[in-house]
């Protein structure tokens, strides 16, 4: 644990808020809360949000809320549903500068410093992103969307249409007020909203990639969609077939004639979307 002496108080408009959303991850949690104590930040804070689970979560969460005044530990009286719980951790957060992340994900020599200085200097860029890489059985597996989205608008939708990856730049640096504009405005209570979310995001202005800072990620675990409708009550209607409007919100997004250039990739995402947890099934029953 990282002693209170090296910690500072969070009063400046630097300041990073690092949201922490968690629900039944006490085999990770420590190293999520870990890897954040092991960066070098000098001025943040980490807000979690426990989604009323069931395991030893909690206590652990809590040990940490003790011994660093830079954690604040929320645990809800029922389970609010996955979104809601991403937004508690928003809202509540006091800095200028804000970042999600996953219980059982975990920062790696991340360069915040020179990625806040850019977002505090160039209104133009909208976000910042790092290398995402999964650990899993067979081996380190790098994100496919571990790039930047820039130039136009209609050039960053097209390139983020065509490949979104597992869609990792969903935990990227923002600019607190940007990204609170933006998961607010709507119900995003579906499965793949978080691409919708980095349409609008990407709308905004440039994202910057990092290649030389790293998360480090667990595939098919927090966002499994098995999981997903277990723990946060979504139907597998729902899971499986995302409603039509997850095209509608994307097309909002697009202006004429950047819709008729992302047309047929918002086709191809759509499909997409739609087999990524049929895959989640049937691996589940093999």
């Amino acid at each position: 644990f990282m002693s209170n002496e090296y910690l500072s108080n969070s009063d400046s408009k630097d300041l990073l808020s690092i949201g922490l959303p968690v629900y039944n991850c006490e085999e990770y949690i420590s190293k999520a809360i870990e890897s954040v104590l092991d960066q070098e930040l000098s001025n943040f804070e980490i807000i979690i949000s426990d989604n009323a689970s069931t395991d030893n979560t909690g206590n652990i969460c809590k040990k940490y809320e003790k011994i660093s005044r830079n954690i604040s530990y929320t645990r809800q009286d029922t389970n609010i549903g996955a979104i809601e719980n991403f937004k508690f951790v928003l809202n509540k957060s006091k800095g200028e500068y804000f970042i999600w992340l996953a219980s059982d994900d975990m920062f790696f020599n991340i360069n915040f410093k020179k990625a806040i200085a850019l977002l505090k200097n160039n209104r133009s860029i909208s976000a910042v992103s790092f290398k995402s890489v999964f650990l899993t059985s067979k081996g380190d597996v790098e994100d496919r969307c571990n790039e930047g989205l820039l130039g136009s608008v209609c050039n960053r939708l097209l390139r983020l249409a065509l490949n979104p990856g597992a869609n990792s730049r969903f935990y990227s640096l923002y600019r607190l007020k940007d990204i609170s504009l933006v998961f607010n405005s709507r119900n995003f209570d579906f499965f793949g909203s978080d691409v919708i979310v980095s349409f609008m995001v990407a709308k905004m202005g440039k994202w910057v990639h990092f290649p030389d800072s790293t998360m480090h990620r667990r595939l098919g675990s927090s966002s499994n969609p098995i999981k997903l409708r277990k723990n946060y009550g979504m139907s597998k209607l729902n899971i499986i077939f995302p409603s039509p409007k997850y095209l509608i919100l994307i097309a909002k997004n697009i202006a004429f004639p950047c819709i008729v250039v992302c047309a047929p990739a918002l086709i191809l995402l759509y499909i997409r979307v739609i087999i990524s947890p049929i895959k989640h099934y049937l691996t589940n029953l093999k």
